[in-house]
């Protein structure tokens, strides 16, 4: 019984909060509508290319969705290399001034509104990723996921910190193997994951979980 009524409680304050999150979103969506207009409108000047990039992410309980962003960087057949840093010639002036001020994550609020994304949670991650290490990846699905996370405002013990060490422990080599062929055939997989992530032109930066926070140099390359 005392189950049912913590269940019940839970169910009611998840419903809650999707119904604020929801009108919350839904206003700032028209209260920024001027800017996320003209930010629009400086994306298209930018360059060829999509307003939006878009890219198929993990939500609650396993549920695939698109996550919103503006597009920063350059569109181009060669996808160059997969990471970012300063002064990388892909991404364009616009973009460079959107990631410094967090305005490209501005869409994701559409995401919030369709009840894909809440405000705080775990960053959402790419399905490959979650797939190579579902296992270390169950709790995090088990909520919502945010535009931030609870790390990046409070540094506690949130769901993802207790996640990155099952994380870290999944990478490390069996014995036997090497570190690029951890849990049987890992370094294809991951080859695969590289390719893939060169044909989105645009890897998420805020990639904490499977980029397993600088583990191998390998997986630390696609952040």
């Amino acid at each position: 019984m005392h189950d049912d009524g913590d269940s019940r409680a839970r169910m009611r304050y998840d419903s809650l909060k999707r119904g604020f999150e929801a009108v919350a979103a839904g206003i700032l969506l028209l209260v920024l509508s001027p800017l996320l207009a003209a930010v629009a409108l400086a994306v298209r000047r930018s360059g060829p290319g999509p307003i939006l990039f878009r890219q198929g992410r993990v939500g609650l309980r396993g549920k695939p969705f698109d996550i919103l962003k503006f597009r920063t960087m350059r569109t181009s057949p060669d996808a160059g290399p997969l990471i970012t840093s300063a002064g990388d010639p892909r991404v364009t002036r616009v973009g460079r001034v959107l990631r410094r001020w967090k305005l490209d994550e501005l869409p994701q609020l559409v995401n919030v509104l369709r009840g894909e994304m809440s405000f705080v949670g775990p960053r959402p991650e790419v399905p490959r990723y979650v797939d190579m290490f579902a296992e270390a990846y169950q709790e995090l699905l088990a909520v919502r996921p945010g535009i931030t996370d609870l790390a990046s405002l409070t540094r506690d013990s949130s769901a993802q910190a207790r996640v990155e060490p099952r994380l870290r422990a999944a990478a490390k080599p069996r014995p036997g193997c090497s570190s690029h062929r951890a849990h049987g055939g890992g370094d294809s997989r991951m080859a695969r994951a590289e390719r893939a992530d060169g044909a989105d032109g645009e890897r998420s930066r805020s990639s904490r979980g499977a980029a397993l926070m600088g583990v191998s140099p390998r997986v630390r390359s696609l952040r």
